[in-house]
């Protein structure tokens, strides 16, 4: 009996021994998953307080994460993303109009013809930007 509880003992011993030293500069943090990335072993984890951490982890980390689940993780502190810029040109297109005109008659009065042909006119019940802008500015205080 006394040689099964020494060793047991010495199992123990050896097996809190022989656990894998943490890398240095690793930390633990602890929030709630909000996102990872498998090519880059980073997880990004919401923090007490609001605050976004992106966490280099060991692969294995990965595979226990579930979204939104508040967990702890160890790892390195990684830098913010690279952001990914994707530009397309627009290429040639011609507006279609669709469905039927609207079509309107407004009382008004025509102030000004000028020589193109544009005509400035006076529609009862609509204002303009600058109207508009003087009736709210009291209300605003500006």
């Amino acid at each position: 009996m006394r040689i099964v509880t020494v060793v047991g003992i010495v199992a123990l011993l050896a097996g809190c021994a022989s656990s894998r030293a943490a890398a240095p500069g690793t930390q633990t943090y602890v929030g709630e998953v909000w996102n990872w990335d498998r090519k880059d072993s980073v997880v990004t984890m919401m923090q007490d307080g609001g605050q976004l951490v992106r966490v280099k982890v060991a692969p294995e980390t990965l595979n226990t994460l579930q979204l939104h689940q508040f967990t702890r993780v160890t790892g390195v502190p990684a830098g913010p993303a690279d952001l990914v810029h994707t530009t397309q040109t627009a290429g040639s297109f011609n507006a279609v109009p669709k469905g039927q005109p609207e079509m309107i008659e407004v009382a008004g009065t025509v102030t000004t013809v000028d020589p193109k042909g544009r005509i400035d006119s006076i529609i009862v019940g609509v204002s303009t930007a600058a109207e508009i802008e003087e009736r709210i500015a009291p209300l605003i205080g500006s």
